[in-house]
């Protein structure tokens, strides 16, 4: 784990001691996990991956800790193509591409984005807690893909 990412874990692991919520060996693990993959897992994948790390870890373990991170804020939930629901570590505000083709998810940290908030919150009153942001499209291999099967005229 490089000192950028541990540093990362340790403001998790002690954002969640401020909600008064326990360090577990399971938690921990999966935090790691997004931290350092940043792979957009689905619960089943973190779970093929941690598995022989962590004793005690089940699915519904791991399905158990991402509702409690993602109800701190701790991770978001993305619906991606796939029909199944991928997970993100989302420390850093940032909005996400997501291939309509593949299904591949990629992060764009501007937080330029975020000034949607402020302008949110001035047309409307709300008080802004959070936002999501996906945009879709084809990925570069998709395209590539996609333009090497159509026919030529």
């Amino acid at each position: 784990m490089t000192t950028q990412n541990n540093e990362i874990l340790n403001e998790a692991l002690d954002f969640l001691r401020q909600e008064g919520l326990r360090i577990t060996q399971q938690r921990t693990v999966i935090l790691k996990y997004l931290i350092e993959k940043r792979n957009h897992p689905t619960a089943e994948m973190i779970f093929t991956d941690i598995k022989s790390e962590c004793d005690g870890m089940s699915l519904a373990t791991v399905y158990n800790t991402l509702e409690l991170f993602v109800k701190n804020k701790l991770v978001i939930e993305i619906a991606a193509p796939d029909e199944k629901q991928h997970f993100d570590y989302f420390a850093h505000p940032h909005y996400h591409v997501i291939c309509t083709n593949c299904g591949k998810i990629e992060d764009v940290f501007d937080y330029s984005f975020t000034a949607i908030e402020t302008d949110a919150a001035k047309k409307t009153g709300y008080q802004i807690s959070h936002s999501l942001m996906e945009v879709y499209g084809l990925c570069p291999d998709c395209q590539k893909l996609l333009n090497q099967a159509a026919p030529l005229h």
